[in-house]
């Protein structure tokens, strides 16, 4: 008699439920291992122990780009992202720019005069010599001393002439010369032993350079200002006044030994903020008077205007100090730009500018 029992299907020939998440488990392990595996061959370069533990720096996928790395943690591990700074809009070699009103880009006529006098870049003052800057600002000393420009349509005009093509923009931001913020704010000015603010010979006062709300404030208008699309920016008054009773200047804000570096840092933050930016920096250097021990009295040196920025403005009236500069020129004749009130030669950079730029 054949005693042979078939054993039920469900008594053996399936696996139980806990043998199948055994089995998807160890599946698991195994991928993780493999990808781990793979990872560590690819990358076993640029992974490092770091304070936090590992990190991961990943290569440039493009060169001639300008690097920020952005760092964040996953998974335990410290990943920092290479991110490429825009490339700078090729600049047009010789400069030859023209200054302009705020109403030309409105109107439309920059192109007109932009053509009438053969030149290639156009100059706007985004913030003068009062203060008032030609954009609307969302810095909340901008609008609280009404510096901000009141045009609600005004930015959108910028950011559209600054989207054409064959067209160099450059902001003008006149630094430390301000009558609009220091009455506002007497507290950032250049101030006299008794407390009020300080006056030039014109009866401007000036905002104190060593500052940090007010450095902080002029770096946001240069941001502000490269967000508009603009292919450069020109500081100009930015250093320390010269003209006028220096004697009456406090004590705590102007030491004769700081300025220069003061001025140099400065420009060294101006210019770091605006390469991330894709955007150039240029700066006005002023041959001012100097002191017993022969450094300038407001405290731009040569070497910090030409090493703080990407190329170097003067006056035609102050030509003779080319003399001096061309030795120490890290860069070509592009790299100097003459502020003059005609045209120059088509070999030279130049800006026609009014006498008081």
């Amino acid at each position: 008699m054949d005693v042979y029992r078939r054993t039920p299907d469900y008594a053996g020939s399936r696996p139980s439920p806990f043998r199948r998440l055994g089995q998807l488990f160890m599946a698991l392990i195994l991928m993780g291992g493999f990808a781990a595996g793979l990872f560590l061959l690819l990358f076993r370069g640029y992974v490092a122990e770091g304070p936090d533990g590992l990190q991961l720096h990943p290569p440039l996928l493009k060169t001639g780009t300008q690097a920020t790395e952005v760092s964040g943690t996953v998974s335990g591990i410290t990943v920092t992202d290479v991110q490429s700074a825009p490339d700078q809009s090729p600049a047009p070699n010789p400069l030859q720019a023209v200054y302009l009103p705020l109403d030309s880009i409105t109107d439309g006529s920059y192109e007109k005069v932009l053509a009438q006098n053969h030149c290639n870049a156009a100059i706007f003052d985004m913030k003068d010599a009062q203060g008032r800057l030609g954009f609307v600002s969302d810095h909340p000393l901008a609008i609280a001393s009404g510096a901000s420009a009141a045009d609600p349509e005004l930015n959108d005009a910028i950011r559209t002439m600054n989207q054409e093509d064959d067209l160099y923009t450059i902001a003008r931001i006149t630094c430390f010369r301000d009558d609009t913020l220091t009455a506002q704010r007497p507290d950032l000015a250049l101030l006299r032993a008794s407390g009020s603010p300080w006056r030039d010979k014109d009866g401007a006062p000036w905002l104190a350079p060593a500052s940090g709300d007010v450095q902080s404030y002029l770096l946001d208008l240069c941001r502000e200002a490269a967000a508009l699309g603009f292919d450069e920016v020109l500081l100009t008054q930015c250093y320390y006044p010269t003209e006028g009773n220096l004697d009456e200047f406090s004590g705590t804000q102007y030491d004769s030994d700081a300025p220069e570096t003061v001025l140099e840092d400065f420009y060294s933050e101006v210019r770091t903020l605006l390469q991330d930016q894709g955007v150039r920096l240029s700066i006005l250097w002023m041959d001012t008077p100097v002191n017993e021990e022969g450094r300038p009295l407001s405290g731009q040196t040569l070497q910090g205007a030409v090493l703080g920025a990407d190329r170097v403005w003067v006056l035609e009236a102050e030509k003779g100090a080319a003399q001096v500069f061309d030795p120490q020129r890290t860069g070509g004749s592009n790299d100097m730009v003459f502020v003059m009130t005609n045209p120059g030669d088509t070999a030279s950079s130049w800006a026609i500018c009014p006498q008081d730029f």
